[in-house]
């Protein structure tokens, strides 16, 4: 969905159907996040679009400086 406003802004949203998982997976969900970690899976990046310069320097708060790949 896609609701825009001149002068106000945007919001984008989207919708997903998602099956519960059995009670192994899950299990082996909980098995895996305390072998490798809380956030050590997640990896990949955000894109952020913000015309505010006070929103753009806020954003790069949580996300920190963008580092090379390497």
């Amino acid at each position: 969905m896609l609701s825009s406003e001149p002068n106000k802004g945007s919001e984008f949203s989207f919708s997903l159907n998602l099956e519960l998982c059995t009670e192994d997976q899950l299990e082996q969900l909980r098995a895996r996040h305390e072998e490798i970690g809380p956030t050590s899976q997640y990896h990949g990046r955000v894109l952020i679009v913000e015309d505010n310069l006070i929103n753009q320097e806020v954003a790069k708060k949580p996300t920190g400086t963008p580092r090379p790949r390497g």
